[in-house]
């Protein structure tokens, strides 16, 4: 079973009513490891952006002297 709780939602999913795993569980399963992976990239993706962005700001020897 796939469990995921958050504040706004949670989430369970299983095989079909518990019997044999059939053709259809294993592509459900198959999108949702896809769909995730996605999701994981994309938020790694956007945290190196951040992150580079905030280490430009936070930069010493920025300042230009006087």
């Amino acid at each position: 079973m796939l469990s995921v709780s958050s504040r706004e939602a949670d989430i369970s999913i299983s095989t079909s009513a518990g019997g044999p795993v059939t053709a259809a569980d294993l592509d459900i399963a198959r999108q949702i490891f896809t769909a995730a992976a996605r999701y994981l990239a994309d938020c790694e993706h956007q945290h190196a952006q951040q992150s580079a962005a905030s280490d430009q700001v936070d930069a010493p020897g920025d300042e230009v002297a006087a």
